[in-house]
């Protein structure tokens, strides 16, 4: 296989419920040409699993008539990941079991059970997952995930990988979580780019794939070692936002003084931290007033999103 140092990063969306593929069906569709990725895990909703295994023909962007993009996505311009999920779940499930659902979800890559900072359980995870992919056909292909943690272990892991026979490696274990939230953040810049530097100079894999570490700051750094996509999940924490910027995606011209004064009062009561169930209240009342004027509040959200999307990957 000729190797091609000029190939683009694919940015791949990490995606859990129906409206992120929605939301990613009006990104995508205004670059119908370009590869896109989505990478989502084995136990989400019956709902959910259904939709992923469609789309992009199970989406529509949900914009009003007047801004509806033309959809007009391939699927094969998308690239669909599939993980066993074990992080957020602490399920235990078989490898059989597994790869059903990797097949159902009609996904291009699936990838195998690792172990956070374990090589030894990673690598017996990745020769179990290897004996039970080669005994019957499946769509997808294969992914391992090396570990470790030293750069020397997680070389070590990588090329045990290889000489197993995987042909698709990923990076894994990169991140921590950020103090007590739900977010999680890259461990060390440096120790991911002197990583990258030492994979591409002993092994130059012509594909390659880092976990968790897509981040517009870091573009220039996964293309000059030539990663072949890493995924994104900060996007998902946009969707739940205070709309301190709402004026930004509406023409406040067409508005009458009171119901701007309503709307700027409402937005105050939002930001002011009150519990989920009295702001989504908030965000009722300010929704009913922008219905007055053919909008919505899930629309002006959409465009933030996209807004934000958009300049979060002008540099790829």
């Amino acid at each position: 296989m000729k190797k091609n140092n000029n190939k683009k990063l694919i940015p791949f969306f990490v995606v859990d419920r129906p409206i992120s593929l929605d939301i990613l069906m009006c990104l995508f569709s205004k670059y119908p040409k370009r590869k896109w990725g989505i990478l989502t895990h084995a136990f989400t909703s019956e709902k959910f699993k259904k939709k992923f295994k469609d789309f992009p023909k199970s989406s529509t962007c949900l914009l009003n008539k007047e801004k509806q993009i033309s959809l007009n996505i391939s699927r094969n311009n998308i690239i669909k990941i599939v993980d066993s999920g074990i992080f957020v779940s602490k399920r235990e499930i078989s490898y059989e079991e597994l790869f059903e659902i990797y097949e159902f979800l009609d996904a291009d890559f699936g990838v195998i059970i690792d172990h956070l900072k374990d090589v030894d359980r990673t690598l017996e995870s990745a020769k179990k997952a290897l004996e039970v992919y080669k005994r019957r056909t499946y769509k997808f292909k294969l992914i391992a995930v090396a570990q470790g943690n030293t750069i020397e272990e997680y070389l070590k892991c990588y090329e045990e990988l290889r000489k197993m026979g995987y042909k698709y490696i990923a990076i894994g274990g990169l991140l921590k979580r950020k103090g007590n939230s739900s977010i999680v953040v890259l461990k060390c810049e440096k120790f991911l780019k002197d990583l990258l530097e030492r994979i591409k100079e002993k092994f130059d894999p012509t594909w390659l794939f880092t976990f968790g570490v897509f981040n517009q700051k870091r573009i220039s750094t996964l293309k000059k070692f030539n990663v072949t996509g890493a995924d994104y999940k900060g996007w998902l924490f946009q969707y739940d936002t205070n709309y301190s910027n709402l004026w930004d995606y509406i023409n406040k011209e067409s508005f009458s003084k009171a119901d701007i004064e309503k709307i700027n009062f409402l937005l105050k009561e939002v930001k002011k931290g009150k519990n989920r169930k009295e702001r989504n209240l908030l965000k009722k009342e300010i929704d009913n007033i922008l219905r007055k004027y053919n909008l919505t509040l899930q629309e002006v959200r959409i465009s933030q999103i996209l807004s934000s999307l958009e300049k979060h990957l002008k540099n790829i």
